[in-house]
Parts: structure tokens; sequence; C-alpha cells
């Protein structure tokens, strides 16, 4: 999350840190959720549910910061809710190390490096396109 916020937010308070809390309860329960959807399709050769919340969180990072930066400055002390409690608890960088290194462990290095590009390539693209998607149409 950009200093901005933290210079323009309002001191904490515990609404704030309600809505932090539920908002993290919602992004935990979709990760639970999208998790177990591909769990239900079978075995995968590579961890695609950590990816595809990794990247859509990239992609609604990208969309919360510009729609905060850019339109709702009013409500940048709210930022917090959606950056850190809801994208805090859906995306999973925690769980990306440990299924790298066990991929890594289990002889299979290449795909434990194809897992880590993908993974941060492809956030950092989600990033700049949610970026890019706010300032062409939302002004």
């Amino acid at each position: 999350m950009a200093s901005r916020y933290h210079k323009e937010a309002r001191p904490m308070s515990l609404k704030l840190l309600l809505l932090v809390a539920g908002a993290g309860a919602v992004g935990s329960t979709l990760r639970y959720l999208v998790n177990l959807a591909f769990l239900r399709r079978g075995t995968w050769e590579l961890p695609y549910a950590t990816l595809t919340v990794n990247v859509l969180g990239c992609f609604l990072a990208g969309i919360f910061y510009a729609l905060f930066a850019d339109k709702l400055h009013r409500h940048a002390a709210y930022a917090p809710v959606l950056l850190v409690g809801f994208l805090g608890a859906f995306t999973t960088f925690s769980t990306f190390a440990l299924e790298s290194a066990n991929l890594m462990q289990a002889g299979a290095p290449w795909k434990a490096l194809l897992n880590i590009g993908l993974q941060n390539l492809s956030g950092l693209a989600a990033v700049c396109c949610g970026l890019w998607l706010v300032r062409q149409f939302c002004h």
C-alpha cells in the first residue's frame, strides 16, 4: 500500500479495524472456496489455485489502488479495508513459497522455477492491467 494512504489516513479507529478484520474474513473465505474448486477438479501438476488467487489478487490490487489514488481520494482512509484486509487474506504469498519449496524438495526443481516465474510475472502483469483498466475507463 502506498505511503500516501498512511499520510492521508485518519488515526486508526475501532470501526476501521473491524472493517479490515471483516474484509479479511471475506478474503480468506473466498480463497478457501477457490482452493476447494480446484481440488474438486482433480490433482494438478502445479498449484493452480494459488496461482489463480495471486493473479486475481494482483489484478484487484491494481484496480483498488488506482481507484483510491485517482478517484476516491475522500475515501483513502478506507483503502486498508480492501488492500490489507481483503487482499491480504485472499492472496497467498506464504502458500506460494511453501508450495515452491515443496516442489523443489520433491525433486521437481523445474516445476518450482516455473511456479515462481508464473506467480511473479503474471502477478506483476495483473497489477499493471488493473491500473491501466481503471485509468483508461474511469476518467
